[in-house]
């Protein structure tokens, strides 16, 4: 494979994690709120962002030249034994993308990353309003041109073959809308919709476990606001108008168990790869 692409919770052995940076949630960790650019369980340390830049700049540099010195705020290389110096490696320019909900972020990933992964409760809205621009003020910060730069989307999707086996789907994405309004590190991405106090709302039913009692409070109107909803003949086309101008690559998926769900997908990705042709499209099965 020429990728992997990995999830929350995933532990890698003999491989190297290229960037990661976000605000960490659970049920085990404070139950009242997470200071902003924290990191842990029950006992937070400051993530420091500058901190980050540097590391990025070390990935690039051991990209580059293999074994190389680097001495910055934070991170001080200079122990290089040559029998672990694998030497410049054949194609060191390797992407480096920063997941982002809030501005700030945005703009760091606009100062040195190649791209940027908006998480699923960005709207088109948002990522119009308020990613694009901190990106662009972060590209002019460090005078780097945005041509190659990547805006890749993995959107909050419902949809299935019939308007019965919808409406399950529905439910599902409307749950996960109430959990992602009720968690504080998204809440820019409610707030810039005017949502603040529903966000506020689902915060309180959260912090009191009363999940089931969530769901209800995310109307229609606020469901398809943060989803894609439709039908499989329908839904290529929805995204397409949501994100064709606005994204470079989009992940798309639906469950995929035989050969006729597989040529289902096939279908969905060229009728959206035809209505959205600025953006890549790439595609992966769902359990």
């Amino acid at each position: 494979a020429d990728h992997v692409k990995l999830g929350i919770g995933v532990h890698l052995n003999g491989g190297s994690v290229v960037a990661t940076a976000s605000n960490i949630f659970g049920t085990h960790f404070a139950p009242k709120t997470i200071p902003a650019f924290t990191w842990g369980g029950e006992r937070f340390r400051e993530f420091r962002i500058d901190r980050m830049i540097e590391g990025i700049d070390v990935m690039k540099g051991c990209f580059a030249q293999g074994a190389f010195s680097y001495a910055g705020k934070h991170y001080t290389i200079n122990l290089n034994v040559p029998l672990f110096d694998p030497g410049p490696i054949e194609h060191p320019n390797i992407p480096i993308h920063l997941a982002a909900v809030n501005p700030y972020m945005c703009q760091v990933a606009g100062e040195v990353a190649d791209g940027l992964r908006p998480h699923p409760v960005c709207t088109p809205h948002y990522i119009e309003t308020v990613m694009w621009p901190a990106v662009r003020a972060g590209a002019a910060k460090t005078g780097r041109r945005l041509d190659d730069f990547s805006m890749s989307i993995k959107p909050l999707v419902a949809t299935a073959p019939t308007p019965a086996l919808l409406a399950e789907r529905v439910r599902d994405v409307r749950a996960r809308v109430a959990f992602y309004a009720s968690t504080p590190a998204y809440r820019a991405a409610f707030d810039a919709h005017g949502l603040g106090a529903l966000a506020d709302e689902l915060k309180l039913l959260s912090r009191a476990q009363r999940w089931e009692d969530m769901p209800q409070h995310i109307t229609d109107e606020v469901l398809n606001l943060y989803a894609t909803v439709g039908t499989y003949d329908v839904i290529a086309e929805k995204l397409a108008a949501r994100y064709g101008e606005l994204v470079t690559h989009a992940e798309f998926s639906i469950p995929v168990s035989n050969e006729t769900d597989a040529e289902i997908l096939r279908g969905m990705v060229a009728r959206l790869r035809q209505a959205a042709p600025r953006a890549a499209v790439r595609t992966g099965a769902v359990d």
